[in-house]
């Protein structure tokens, strides 16, 4: 290495170490602005100032351009971080724009980039030669068209801060000028050294502006080192008689913050209070604008006093605590200055009206507990005593926190009666409050208050109650209630009470409670609804919903607890309506529930009061009879069997009689098993059932013939009729005997079908709409459903069905044709169209005898069996010669 490289580097080396020192400094200085920014400048420049040094001591074209790369990371923001310190160093950085901050970075990050990336375009240089010398080796670059762009932009900003510290000059006072002429006369030395790189770089290798920039460093460490010997003299050196002052100073102004603190902190409002406080703050602190907010639960802040310039004001700082939140958590005074203000606070119009140079912003807490107020200080001069501020809003702070912390309690006290006056006034309960008086081991209860809500459930106004003795007011509640109250008095803890007042006819609920030992607190609740609600729960949850018997749950919970002696002999009768189900399928469930509800009250009629009658299944019921020994047992069915055979006659027409079978057991000692009982009395039961049988079945028959009759309009003459013809036709085509019975069961019950269809269209005099006739269409298939379910009708259930299908296949409801057709349903078919023909109908008068059998006659083939519509004619042709 050669003299002139080696004291080069030491040069540079010496120029880092100073901006290291320089930077060192204003960090330890908090309070000055420019740190930062000069931090930043000083760290491209070292980059800078590093990576040229090691570049001059390269040994090879690959270490120089390494070295030559690494500056570029420091080298294209030095100018613009330079430019910022200066504005920030006249106050005048936070008057850029942020979009003109963004712009202005723009070009240094675009050379880094083209600087790294040149390999691919060539535009930051377009050539890299290393030339060694009798000194050392010299990186010779052939610059391209950037470098002089940016080299125009360099020059564009020396001319905008240049422009910037004249104007700063002619403004500013003598000690300023000399700092904005040093700072300017240091910006022109390092523009020299990019003219010099424009013209003499290529010549000689060597980079100007790292050589010039260490003499701006070296005319910016004169003032610098000024500077610091002044700050330390006047750090070490304060006059004793100034300290004096100031002690003296600061015990005047908290003997007359604590003066006032002690006479205003209790008296007065506290409206009143808060503004006296900010009034003094902002005389005693001479302070342009004070305010006074307190912190709310929620973390907002409410405004509880301004003064400003002396006048109160309602125009109030807009305090923000989320922005201050270090001045909540550390109990720390928050402090901003002339050059932060405008930056934490841009948009304020308070703080531009009033030109503010420093704010303070002082919290105030009880010792252990969370902040609940804040002050605000607001000054037109630069620096504020901060010490000074923080004493004396502390002193006052105590008095102000206190205030607060009343006002709070006051409120919650106020918030708390007034819920419980709403909830007393507006409560659905009745509330009464009593003096509970105990002489001579007797209580007493006197009336002290009632809510509204037990005015109405007494039907007594509060006037008529206060004073007076409960017992006296309502002789009920001696009868029924002075137990439990008195009881409640002695052990004094909660209870309750239901009682029915047969004079209100209601159910209430009373909860006694002891607020205070000489008064006993009652609230009466109204649960009529309530009862009456659980009452039908009940009675639901044990009764029947159809008969409104016991059901089979109540039945199978009680009937253990009936053997016992005074019940003996107890008797068990089981009962089975006949023909429910055949009943339910004909004429529907309304009709079955109806069958049942009679047998129910007709087995209820029969039974004793305290008697247990229960349906326990469809068309089961059980009957336990207490004090009833076999042969009332007996009796008691015999009773009902004969009701049973007169009931036809008070029996709403169109329906079916009531018919049941019973069995019935007795035990006369507690050791025979109820269960055992009811099992003889059902076995008893089905041996009844099976016994009449046959008979309840021809009744029910009976019955349903006679209901199909009214429903049709049929009549019996009708049905004889057609019998006797379906007969004759039968034994023409040679039936048997089994045949031409069925072929009577068809002829008798072929409309039974019709029950299921509504009367306006069996009445209806005017055709049918397609509606209507296809409702009516579906009448064989209900029919035959009731054929199967009908153990006579069963048999014959495939013929009722066909007796509307044709010989073509046209018929319905199978649309069945020929021979498919059950010869039954065929014969039936002709006797039936004939006989309807030749009677009158609603809608039509009869056909003659003679256009009914041309009628047949025509649709031979078509409707009806050709064979048996042959010897039908020839029957009939046959019967009208023998009658001529």
């Amino acid at each position: 290495m050669s003299v002139q490289i080696a004291f080069t580097t030491i040069y540079l080396f010496i120029s880092a170490i100073l901006l290291i020192y320089f930077a060192s400094y204003l960090i330890q200085k908090k309070n000055h602005h420019t740190s930062g920014l000069f931090l930043l400048f000083s760290f491209s420049t070292i980059i800078y100032l590093f990576g040229y040094a090691m570049e001059l001591n390269a040994h090879s074209s690959q270490e120089a351009i390494f070295w030559d790369k690494f500056e570029y990371i420091g080298i294209p923001f030095i100018f613009v971080l330079w430019i910022f310190f200066i504005l920030q160093y006249m106050n005048k950085y936070n008057q850029l724009e942020k979009q003109s901050k963004y712009f202005l970075l723009i070009p240094p990050f675009a050379t880094l980039f083209l600087r790294y990336t040149n390999r691919f375009h060539h535009l930051f240089y377009t050539d890299q030669t290393f030339v060694q010398t009798s000194i050392s080796g010299v990186l010779v670059i052939e610059y391209g068209p950037f470098y002089y762009l940016q080299s125009v932009y360099n020059v564009i900003l020396f001319i905008y801060i240049t422009k910037v510290l004249i104007s700063g000059i002619k403004e500013s006072d003598h000690e300023r000028k000399k700092s904005y002429k040093i700072i300017m006369l240091i910006t022109s030395v390092s523009m020299l050294g990019y003219i010099f790189n424009l013209f003499f770089s290529k010549q000689t290798g060597l980079d100007f502006v790292a050589l010039v920039m260490t003499v701006s460093i070296f005319l910016f460490a004169l003032p610098f080192s000024r500077r610091k010997n002044l700050d330390s003299q006047e750090e070490g050196h304060v006059p004793q008689m100034l300290e004096m002052v100031r002690q003296v100073a600061y015990r005047k102004s908290l003997e007359s913050a604590l003066l006032f603190s002690l006479q205003k902190g209790v008296v007065g409002s506290e409206s009143t209070f808060f503004k006296d406080s900010v009034q003094y703050l902002s005389q005693a602190l001479d302070m342009d604008y004070v305010s006074l907010y307190r912190i709310e639960d929620d973390k907002a802040c409410t405004p509880l006093a301004a003064i400003n310039n002396g006048i109160f004001t309602d125009q109030i700082f807009q305090f923000d605590l989320h922005l201050n939140k270090s001045c909540f958590e550390t109990n720390k005074p928050a402090l901003f200055y002339r050059r932060n203000v405008q930056k934490v606070y841009p948009n304020n119009k308070l703080l531009k009206d009033l030109n503010a140079e420093s704010i303070v912003h002082i919290s105030l807490c009880n010792p252990g507990e969370k902040p609940s107020a804040v002050l605000t200080f607001i000054s037109k001069k630069p620096k504020a005593n901060v010490k000074m501020i923080k004493m004396t809003a502390d002193i006052i702070g105590n008095r102000i926190t206190a205030e607060i912390a009343r006002m709070k309690n006051e409120k919650i006290i106020q918030e708390s009666e007034e819920k419980y006056r709403f909830l007393v006034t507006k409560m659905n309960q009745g509330l009464a409050v009593f003096d509970c008086i105990l002489e001579n081991g007797l209580y007493t209860y006197i009336f002290y208050d009632v809510n509204p809500a037990f005015e109405e459930l007494t039907y007594m106004k509060k006037n008529q109650l206060i004073g007076k003795n409960l017992y006296d007011v309502f002789p009920y509640i001696y009868q029924n209630g002075k137990e439990y109250l008195e009881e409640s008095s002695i052990e004094l803890y909660s209870r309750h009470l239901e009682m029915y007042i047969e004079k209100y006819d209601i159910y209430i609920d009373i909860l006694c409670y002891y607020p205070k030992p000489d008064k006993v607190a009652v609230i009466v609740s109204d649960i009529t609804e309530r009862k009456k609600r659980e009452a039908e729960i009940i009675y639901a949850s044990n009764h029947d919903a159809v008969t409104k018997l016991y059901n089979r749950a109540y039945f199978e919970s009680v009937k253990q607890t009936l053997n016992v002696p005074e019940n003996l002999p107890l008797s068990v009768v089981i009962g089975d309506v006949n023909g429910l189900k055949l009943t339910n399928d004909i004429f529907g469930h309304d009709e079955g529930d109806r069958l049942l509800i009679q047998t129910a009250k007709i087995l209820r009629s029969h039974s004793k009061e305290d008697d247990i009658v229960a349906r326990i299944g469809g068309d089961e019921f059980a009957i336990l009879l207490k004090n009833t020994d076999q042969d009332q047992g007996k009796l008691f069915c015999e009773n009902i069997y004969e009701d049973l055979n007169g009931y036809d006659q008070g029996n709403p027409s169109g329906s079916i009689n009531p018919n049941i079978s019973l069995g019935y057991d007795t035990i006369y000692s507690e050791n025979e098993s109820i269960e055992a009982a009811i099992l003889n009395a059902e076995a008893n039961m089905y041996r009844q059932k099976l016994y009449n049988k046959k008979k309840n079945l021809n009744e029910l028959m009976s019955n349903i013939k006679s209901i199909m009759f009214e429903k049709t309009c049929e009549t019996p003459e009708h049905i004889e009729r057609l019998t006797r013809l379906s007969k004759k036709l039968g034994s023409a085509l040679q039936l048997s005997k089994e045949e031409l019975l069925s072929l009577e069961l068809v002829t008798i019950f072929h409309d039974i079908g019709k029950m299921k269809v509504k009367n306006d269209i069996l009445s209806k005099v005017e055709p049918l709409t397609n509606m209507e006739r296809t409702e009516l269409q579906k009448y064989p298939e209900a029919g035959y459903r009731i054929a199967l379910a009908t153990p006579d009708l069963l048999p014959v259930a495939d013929y009722i069905l066909c007796i509307h299908e044709r010989w073509d296949g046209t018929g319905y409801p199978n649309h069945l044709s020929g021979e498919d057709i059950p010869l039954i349903s065929r014969i039936f078919s002709i006797v039936n169209s004939y006989e309807a023909m030749t009677q009158d109908r609603p809608y039509r008068k009869a056909l003659s005898r003679e256009k009914a059998l041309e009628e047949i006659k025509n649709n031979k083939g078509t409707c009806f069996d050709p064979c048996i519509t042959d010897v039908f004619l020839q029957l009939q042709h046959t019967a009208y010669v023998a009658a001529q």
